[in-house]
C-alpha cells in the first residue's frame, strides 16, 4: 500500500505520508520542502477522522535523534518537523539517515528510523488500546 501523499485506513489507524528526501547526490526524487509540506497536508487530510495516527515518512524531521548524520549536523525535513509539531500525530516512521536508528520524540508524537533492514535492524509498533509503543531492534 503507496501513502505516498496519499492517506490508507486500517481499522482504526490512519496512514498517510510522503516520499522523496534531499540527498547531497541531486538523485531524480528529491522533492522541495513546499512539496513535502503539500504531499503531507493532502494525506493527513484523507485520515484526519482516524482514532490513531501514522505518518510514515522518508525523511525524517529534523533537530531529532533520528536525522544527525556522522559529523553530528541535522539533515531532516522542516516540513516534516513543523507538520509534526502542528498536527502531533500518534508516531510518526522515517529512514533515510542509516547511522541514525532509533527512536525520539517531538511533543506527543513517538518518532522511529529502524535503519537498515539488510544491516539486521528493524522497527516494532505496537498499539494496545490507544497505547503506543515504539523500540528498534537488531535481529543479528
Amino acid at each position: 500500500v503507496s501513502v505516498h501523499a496519499e492517506g490508507k485506513t486500517i481499522d482504526d489507524i490512519g496512514f498517510y505520508g510522503y516520499g522523496g528526501a534531499k540527498t547531497p547526490f541531486n538523485t531524480p526524487f528529491e522533492p522541495s520542502e513546499g512539496e513535502i509540506e503539500l504531499g503531507l497536508e493532502k494525506s493527513y487530510s484523507e485520515i484526519k477522522n482516524a482514532k490513531i495516527k501514522v505518518q510514515v515518512t522518508h525523511a525524517p524531521p529534523s533537530r531529532t535523534k533520528l536525522d544527525m548524520i556522522v559529523s553530528g549536523a541535522h539533515v531532516g525535513s522542516d516540513a516534516i518537523r513543523d507538520f509534526i509539531e502542528r498536527n502531533q500525530p500518534n508516531v510518526a516512521v522515517s529512514a533515510h539517515i542509516h547511522e541514525s536508528r532509533g527512536v525520539d520524540e517531538i511533543g506527543k508524537t513517538k518518532i522511529m528510523n529502524s535503519g537498515r533492514f539488510p544491516e539486521g535492524y528493524v522497527g516494532f509498533i505496537e498499539i494496545n488500546d490507544s497505547k503506543i509503543t515504539t523500540k528498534v531492534s537488531s535481529l543479528i
